[in-house]
């Protein structure tokens, strides 16, 4: 899992809203459904990290114990 950077972040929805002069509607709609699809990903992978971290913590009080 690669480190969480806002501006690569931003860069990234930014991109997936370049649609050209016109868009139809379907398009900014599928536009969206990828931001969005790219948020959840981001959410998911930093509650996995943070999960993993903590319970890394729990294990080294437990060990430590």
């Amino acid at each position: 899992m690669a480190e969480f950077n806002k501006v690569k972040a931003l860069d990234e929805i930014m991109e997936i809203f370049k649609l050209g002069p016109n868009p139809t509607f379907s398009e900014n709609m599928n536009a969206m459904i990828t931001a969005q699809n790219y948020l959840e990903v981001l959410h998911l992978e930093s509650f996995q990290k943070g999960l993993e971290q903590g319970l890394k913590k729990i294990d080294l009080e437990h060990d430590s114990n």
